[in-house]
């Protein structure tokens, strides 16, 4: 089902604000339900932790649907709240409005792993903790740490702290900052960390309580505090996040009936030593039932689940939903009690948030008012972002804290959903968000001198003829930079870069309109794009720009615009081609779906002359078609080299920093000092084999008529 965007927005918006206006703090009534993706198991044991704390059931979702099990649950639970754990890339946006309909939907995500960790760990302790737990986790790894962070989950779940991940040799300053504001003075480390991580916590003054290397070690300091175990059969990672978590519980994981035998052994040793109150088996049924048939031969007590893996999960929540329950009253009386108590210190802190969020929202939108289609969509988000600012600071003006940090951090949500909606546009913003989230302090610190430069280079020769606004904003960055505030002072640099070019812009107009009268021009790049045909020219003077053209701030927009609407018109003729041949309707289903995710609402830049159905849109064809690897998806799993025409994955790589170069023997990868040649054809060889294959067209159509399921409404 294709979502009208605009239509939830504004719902959303009509929501929030009844909830949150009416927001108080009463005697739990139902337990929350937490969701996180089965795409990874990193977002789910995030989530335990949290869930352990307040009382929630915890669920795994695949990325487009619920399954019905799953649904039936959540509708058995009847929640106050759904937290959605991750991003939209792995929980869809559908599954979030599908939702929203009936329960108030919260989601709490940051762009990686790293990030959407601190982003709960910040989010559910509010508070503050003094203890958290550090476990070692690597992006891309799609089952290597599985084990390591379930156990690690285990030791946050039994000792009711957060649960953090981190690299092995860096702390991530997303990461930093989430202990910081939880004031964490004591850390679990699990995994095999490097000196220069742990140098860097005692930097911070946080100290190491223990240190467990391996997956025994590991269990074995969970087991010290727990009142339940959980055994899992389990085949594969998907089966270790089928039953994450039991109140106050560990969960052992068997891979193997050669294993039963020692874990009857090890049973035998945590129930003489500790008070464990129940056993419960789930998982893969063949060996989940060899399990419970050896622990009935030992005259160990348990209760043995078995079934398909929504089915686990479903029933072992409504077994847990009483102690659940009591959890729930019990955060609610003491944890927010504590939250109330130190909410005065943080008025300043909420204010300031809400305040850089409005901020990067208003330059977003002003940068997005020069491309596609996509403005009206970000500009109705706008509106709730500013209802929500006004709301926040309306709140910490009447001290009601608790509803303050509720608007903050939604705001900050709607924030980064209105740069995730504009990725293929703003791609920097998306970059940004991940480096903060994987590169350490000092990294970014050089990165952020590095962005103040280039923002002072480009703007030195009218600098002072600048306004106030951008003064100001790159002020402010130069103060959290010597206060050693890096993400904060890259947030304002970043609001600063398009302040202080949306004032070049205008005040490049002005010299051009004073300066032609007097026919002396200054020598500044101006940039201009053409209203009638879309070219955008970088001109050497603003004497320069032709009658009729209008100056903008940067031509990249432009070219990211049209780039976009190109890969429409192809996916668009290629469809049109498949019906004509008779295509099976499951190849057409797959290639409409990509044309519904790619090009769902247009991509001509809104400036331009925008053509009713099987218009054409001229295009410029003096510059070859070069194609060439690409670097993508940088700081993800499935980042590395792409072929720009097809998209096509060439090889997986660390590229974000790397450079290509053409070649006679092909492309060279330039990274750092290590060189590699990627074979291919470049330049004017490639460019006449191309079109000796296939002519480039001269037209571009960006809305055929007979394709209407991809037209902008």
């Amino acid at each position: 089902m294709f979502i009208n965007f605009v239509s939830s927005i504004l719902f959303m918006k009509k929501l929030i604000y009844a909830i949150l206006s009416l927001l108080v703090i009463q005697v739990a009534t139902a337990t929350p339900v937490m969701l996180a993706t089965d795409l990874n198991y990193a977002d789910i044991l995030v989530a335990s932790a949290a869930a352990n704390k307040i009382g929630a059931e915890v669920y795994w979702v695949n990325k487009e649907t619920i399954p019905e099990e799953i649904y039936s649950a959540i509708e058995n639970a009847n929640p106050e709240e759904i937290y959605i754990i991750g991003g939209p890339a792995v929980v869809s946006e559908e599954i979030e409005a599908n939702l929203s309909q009936k329960y108030n939907v919260i989601r709490i995500w940051g762009m990686t792993r790293y990030g959407t960790a601190a982003e709960v760990a910040k989010y559910f302790w509010k508070e503050g903790s003094e203890k958290a737990v550090l476990v070692r986790d690597e992006i891309g790894s799609i089952d290597k740490y599985a084990e390591l962070v379930a156990k690690a989950k285990d030791i946050a779940v039994t000792q009711e702290i957060p649960l953090l991940l981190v690299p092995k040799n860096t702390l991530p300053a997303e990461t930093e900052e989430a202990l910081k504001e939880l004031g964490v003075k004591e850390i679990y480390l699990v995994g095999e960390i490097e000196q220069s991580l742990k140098t860097m916590l005692k930097e911070l003054g946080i100290s190491i309580i223990s240190e467990a290397k391996t997956l025994e070690e590991a269990e074995n300091q969970a087991i010290v505090n727990a009142k339940r175990i959980i055994i899992t059969a389990v085949g594969g990672w998907k089966d270790i996040i089928t039953v994450t978590f039991a109140p106050k519980g560990v969960v052992l994981h068997i891979r193997n009936e050669n294993q039963i035998p020692q874990l009857i052994e090890k049973l035998k040793e945590i129930m003489e030593r500790y008070n464990i109150e129940e056993i419960k088996v789930v998982g893969r049924p063949t060996l989940a039932e060899k399990i419970c048939n050896a622990l009935a031969e030992q005259g160990i007590k348990h209760e043995c689940i078995t079934g398909k893996r929504a089915f686990v999960a479903k029933t072992i929540a409504e077994k847990f939903r009483k102690d659940l329950m009591k959890l729930r009253e019990r955060y609610q009386k003491r944890e927010i009690q504590k939250f109330r108590e130190i909410a005065s210190e943080k008025a300043e802190e909420l204010k300031e948030k809400c305040e850089i969020n409005y901020e990067k929202a208003k330059s977003v939108l002003h940068e997005l008012n020069e491309s596609a289609g996509l403005y009206s969509v970000a500009k109705a988000r706008f509106e709730l972002i500013k209802t929500l600012r006004e709301e926040c600071l309306k709140a910490v003006e009447n001290r009601d804290y608790e509803k303050a940090y509720e608007f903050a951090y939604q705001l900050k949500h709607e924030v980064r959903m209105l740069i995730w909606d504009s990725r293929d546009l703003i791609e920097e913003d998306i970059k940004e968000e991940i480096l903060s989230e994987v590169k350490s302090r000092n990294e970014l610190r050089t990165r952020a001198f590095a962005i103040k430069s280039e923002i002072e280079k480009d703007l030195e020769k009218i600098f002072e003829e600048l306004p106030m606004q951008c003064k100001e904003q790159l002020r402010i960055a130069n103060k959290l930079l010597n206060e050693g505030e890096i993400n904060k002072a890259i947030e304002r640099l970043r609001i600063a870069k398009r302040v202080c070019e949306m004032a070049k812009t205008k005040k490049l107009k002005e010299i051009r309109k004073a300066e032609k009268e007097e026919r002396i021009c200054i020598q500044v790049i101006t940039p201009a794009i053409n209203p009638e045909t879309g070219e955008c020219i970088e001109f050497p003077t603003p004497c320069d720009v032709p009658e009729g053209w209008k100056i903008v701030g940067s031509c990249e927009i432009v070219k990211k615009a049209k780039r976009k609407a190109k890969e429409c018109a192809e996916l668009a003729r290629k469809l049109e081609e498949m019906k004509e041949r008779g295509a099976s309707e499951e190849e057409i289903e797959k290639l409409l779906k990509e044309l519904k995710e790619k090009c769902r609402r247009g991509w001509v830049p809104e400036k331009l002359p925008t053509p009713p159905v099987a218009e054409i849109l001229p295009v410029k064809q003096e510059k070859p078609i070069i194609c060439k690897p690409v670097c993508k998806a940088i700081g993800t799993r499935s980042e590395g080299w792409y072929d720009s025409c097809t998209g096509k994955l060439i090889k997986w790589a660390k590229c974000a920093d790397c450079k290509v170069e053409c070649t006679s023997q092909g492309w060279l990868i330039i990274c750092g000092n290590s060189l590699e040649i990627i074979p291919g054809k470049c330049k004017e060889e490639q460019q006449k084999e191309r079109e000796e294959k296939q002519p480039i067209p001269k037209d571009l159509i960006l809305c055929p008529d007979k394709t209407p399921e991809i037209c902008p409404q």
